[in-house]
């Protein structure tokens, strides 16, 4: 009975302190300013702060095994004050101008083993403008995932790599020349993302037309084809899968509809999108369709210490790891997001 009640105790601190170490958060503090390499046209940063959740950064895990916590990470000082300040220290004394480089947020979001291996993850998702009394020129955005393989001390590597594309991105558009044409006003900004959408028919309105989307461009115009086609649900041991068929006369199954020859189908109530010969649900939420992709990622390996950086502005490889310049890379399952511009998907959380 003694042993059960000093386990119970036991049981009990190990619970208690792992729920204020929760409560303590991970403070976002990079020990390494990287500097523009270039004369910057804009000599001063200012943040737009559109995420649903201003406080977090993310989440970092920190120990190993039954000690292991999960922390929220939060800046030194808040994001709107941080930011600007951090963009000052990376010009270190190099502008050109005198115009303010305006950051409309919508996401920004970092964790270390997202999916409990030795990957590490930052997501960032921002429009950029620059100018100055009340007029700003578009300069564009990046809405992209980046990865980074994690081995030793994971949290500190994050901080120093986010540190580092936060430079990478900002100079990349602090020492541009405007491209387009135009002024907006900053009252406009915010609803810039919206308004863009709504040029495509299908985030105009959501009630969706019941039918096959054979292309993408079909999918963004609204317009499935007319054919008829009947649905049916199989089980492969627990896991529930769709599949479509021509319809005949009389509304019965005939020929498998490949999922290959389609880009999403509609029954009425969800969506399903056909990827390399199956289907997977998709999910309309806040405005933004959703769906599971495979993408390649960085390779996860306990061993590796070296760091690769995947995906870019684009989605696409923008480093490989520094193990003899070979590419360390895998296939990996991502939550993606659908981008009307490109009419195609982008990853913006790995899930394995």
């Amino acid at each position: 009975m003694r042993y059960k009640l000093i386990k119970l105790v036991l049981f009990g601190c190990l619970l208690s302190s792992k729920a204020l170490a929760q409560e303590d958060p991970f403070i976002f503090s990079p020990d390494t300013v990287y500097k523009f390499q270039k004369p910057s046209l804009c000599s001063s940063l200012r943040l737009l702060d559109m995420r649903e959740n201003k406080y977090s950064m993310g989440h970092v895990l920190l120990g190993h095994g039954m000690f292991q916590q999960r922390k929220t990470v939060i800046p030194e000082s808040p994001l709107n004050t941080f930011l600007p300040e951090y963009f000052s220290k990376m010009l270190a004394g190099q502008t050109s101008g005198n115009d303010e480089l305006l950051l409309v947020l919508y996401n920004f979001n970092i964790e270390n083993s997202p999916n409990g291996d030795e990957i590490s993850s930052i997501y960032f998702n921002a429009d950029f403008y620059r100018g100055s009394s009340d007029q700003y020129t578009y300069l564009g955005k990046v809405d992209s995932m980046y990865e980074l393989m994690s081995g030793g001390n994971a949290s500190k590597k994050l901080v120093n790599v986010t540190a580092y594309k936060l430079c990478d991105i900002f100079s990349r558009f602090a020492t541009s020349e405007v491209k387009s044409a135009g002024y907006y006003k900053e009252r406009d900004l915010a609803g810039k993302r919206n308004t863009e959408h709504l040029k495509y028919p299908i985030y105009r309105d959501t009630n969706f037309k019941k039918g096959i989307y054979y292309t993408a461009d079909q999918f963004v115009n609204n317009q499935p084809s007319d054919t008829p086609i009947v649905q049916e649900v199989y089980y492969i041991g627990d896991k529930r899968e769709v599949r479509f068929h021509y319809a005949n006369e009389k509304g019965k199954k005939v020929k498998h509809i490949d999922e290959r020859d389609f880009f999403a189908v509609y029954d009425g109530k969800s969506w399903m999108v056909g990827i390399n010969g199956h289907c997977e649900p998709m999910s309309y939420k806040n405005g933004e369709f959703y769906a599971d992709r495979r993408f390649k990622g960085v390779k996860g390996n306990a061993n590796v210490s070296n760091m690769g950086i995947m995906f870019g502005l684009a989605g696409a490889l923008i480093a490989s790891s520094a193990s003899g310049g070979k590419e360390r890379a895998s296939w990996g399952l991502y939550r993606a997001k659908f981008d009307p511009d490109i009419k195609d998907f982008i990853p913006v959380k790995r899930i394995e």
